[in-house]
């Protein structure tokens, strides 16, 4: 079930934040078509049985979100400065708060 792959992004999400600079947020590098786009990730959701949700916004400022089959998830984590003088995000606990509630965002 989605649900608990999505766990375990919130596990990989908070290990990787962990060890961020304090003017890093966590990142996404996504891949498809050849192209790479890089996405400051903003949340992480699913819909059982077998979606995965990651929302964000592109470096250009345009709002985003991948929908993606749990069989297929392929994510790489990076660590993005942050260009403003607002305070990083950091999503890992926020999500992991959410407990096992299903997510349609």
């Amino acid at each position: 079930m989605a649900d608990t792959m999505y766990n375990r992004l919130v596990a990989a999400i908070r290990e990787f934040e962990d060890g961020l600079d304090a003017e890093e947020e966590i990142g996404a590098q996504l891949a498809q078509f050849g192209q790479t786009v890089t996405v400051a990730v903003e949340d992480v959701s699913y819909h059982n049985p077998h979606l995965i949700k990651l929302h964000g916004v592109t470096p250009d400022g345009h709002r985003c979100t991948l929908l993606q089959h749990m069989s297929q998830v392929n994510i790489l984590l990076v660590a993005l400065k942050v260009k403003d003088q607002r305070e990083p995000r950091r999503i890992g606990f926020r999500l992991a708060d959410r407990g096992d509630n299903e997510s349609e965002k």
